[in-house]
C-alpha cells in the first residue's frame, strides 16, 4: 500500500499532529510505502518516521492575502504533481483548507482521496469564502472521515453530497518520560492524591474554569493537588489564576510533553473540562493507564468514550455543580475509583489499532 498524508503544518502541538504521527508510524511498521506533504517544512512536533518520505510544498510559511492566494494556488498544483507522479493508492487531507486542497489537486487521478475532520467544526468557525469552497469541493472527495459517529452525521449536514464516515482515533500505549519516581520528587508530595488533567490550555479545554472548580472544592479534600500538564495561549494566566485563587502548591505545571504516560501513571482522576473535542486522543491515553475519568458530554468526542458510570462519569455538558461534585465523589470513594480504574482499560481496547486499523484498510483497499 502506498499512501500519501497532506497537512498543512507538523509543528504545532496539537491532537492533528499526533494522529499524523500514529497513522505514519502504524503504517510503516505495516510495510506501507508513506509520505508525508505539507506546506512548508519546520520542526515536528511529535515523531515522524524515518522511512517517510518527506514532501515540502512551500520553501517558506503561506503568506496571507493575495500572496496566501498564490501559494494556495502552488500549493494545489505542487500536490496535484506529487499524486500524478507517485501513483498512490490514496492520500488523505487532515485539516479543513487540506481537504479543498486535495480535492482540487486531485482531479483527474488514481489516488482514492480522503477527507477528514478532528474537531468540532461550529467552534471553529471560517470565512464565507473557505466555507464555500468546502461546500464545494468536500463532495468531491472519496471519503471524508470523522473521528466519531456523531461528527459524520454533522459533516454530512453541513456539506450535502459528501460521503462521510466514522473511524475513531487509535490509541497509542503512552510512554515512560522520566519515571514515575522523578515525577513524584519534582511535582507530589509524599502521601498526596492527584487529579490530573491534559491538553491544550485555551479557553475551549476548561482550564480556566477547572482551577475555579477546584478552588471550591480545595478545603474539603486537602489531601488532594491539582496537575496541568500542557502549554498554550493561557500558559501566563492560569499560573496568575492559581495565585488569585489560594491554589500556590496545590497546582503544579510540568509543562508539554508529546507522550504524558508518566504523570497518567503517578495521578489517581483524570479530569476532561474541555468544552469542544473531535476525539480525546488524552482521554483515551488516561483511561488506558486506568484513570478514571471525569468528562464533560461535550461534542463531539467523550460520549463515544467514555461509559457514564461504567468505567468513567460523564457531565452534562457546562454543569459545573455537577462537574464539581463528581471530582468529590471520586476522590472520596477508593472503591469506585478502583472499579472504573479495571473497565476503563478494558473498554479502552476497543481503541487499540489492531481494532481500528481494519477500518482503514478496509476504506484505503476498497474499489
Amino acid at each position: 500500500m502506498k499512501v500519501l498524508v497532506y497537512i498543512d503544518r507538523m509543528n504545532l502541538q496539537g491532537g492533528l499532529q499526533r494522529v499524523v504521527s500514529n497513522l505514519l508510524a502504524e503504517w510503516v511498521r505495516l510495510g506501507w510505502e508513506t509520505h508525508l506533504v505539507i506546506e512548508s517544512e519546520g520542526r515536528d512536533a511529535f515523531p515522524v518516521p524515518a522511512l517517510t518520505r518527506r514532501h515540502a510544498l512551500l520553501s517558506a510559511p503561506k503568506r496571507r492575502g493575495f500572496l496566501g492566494l498564490l501559494d494556495n494556488l502552488r500549493i494545489v498544483f505542487g500536490l496535484r504533481r506529487i499524486l500524478r507522479r507517485e501513483g498512490f493508492a490514496a492520500a488523505i487531507a487532515m485539516s479543513p483548507v487540506a481537504n479543498v486542497h486535495l480535492a482540487m489537486a486531485g482531479d483527474g487521478g488514481s489516488a482514492k482521496l480522503i477527507g477528514s475532520q478532528y474537531d468540532y467544526a461550529p467552534h471553529h468557525p471560517v470565512s464565507a469564502w473557505k466555507r464555500w469552497l468546502m461546500r464545494r469541493y468536500y463532495p468531491r472527495l472519496d471519503r471524508f472521515v470523522c473521528a466519531t459517529r456523531e461528527a459524520a452525521e454533522l459533516g454530512a449536514a453541513d456539506f450535502p453530497g459528501t460521503r462521510t464516515m466514522a473511524i475513531p482515533n487509535w490509541l497509542t500505549p503512552p510512554s515512560a518520560l522520566a519515571g514515575a519516581s522523578a515525577l513524584e520528587a519534582r511535582w507530589m508530595r509524599p502521601g498526596r492524591k492527584l487529579f490530573c488533567a491534559c491538553g491544550r490550555f485555551n479557553v475551549l479545554k476548561g482550564f480556566r474554569e477547572l482551577l475555579e472548580v477546584f478552588a471550591e472544592i480545595k478545603d474539603e479534600l486537602p489531601e488532594w493537588d491539582l496537575m496541568l500538564v500542557g502549554d498554550g495561549e493561557d500558559r501566563e494566566l492560569l499560573p496568575q489564576m492559581v495565585e488569585r485563587l489560594g491554589l500556590r502548591g496545590r497546582v503544579h505545571f510540568p509543562g508539554w510533553v508529546s507522550h504524558p504516560g508518566d504523570f497518567f501513571a503517578a495521578s489517581d482522576v483524570f479530569v476532561f473540562p474541555s468544552r469542544s473535542e473531535g476525539f480525546g486522543l488524552v482521554l483515551m491515553e488516561a483511561m488506558a493507564c486506568g484513570l478514571p475519568c471525569v468528562a464533560y458530554n461535550c461534542k463531539v468526542g467523550p460520549s463515544e468514550q467514555v461509559g457514564h458510570e461504567t468505567d468513567g462519569l460523564l457531565i452534562p455538558d457546562g454543569d459545573r455543580v455537577a462537574f464539581k461534585a463528581a471530582m468529590v465523589r471520586l476522590a472520596r470513594d477508593h472503591a469506585l475509583r478502583r472499579r472504573f480504574s479495571v473497565e476503563a482499560r478494558r473498554a479502552i481496547r476497543r481503541f487499540e489499532a489492531a481494532a481500528v486499523q481494519p477500518m482503514w484498510e478496509d476504506l484505503l483497499c476498497r474499489r
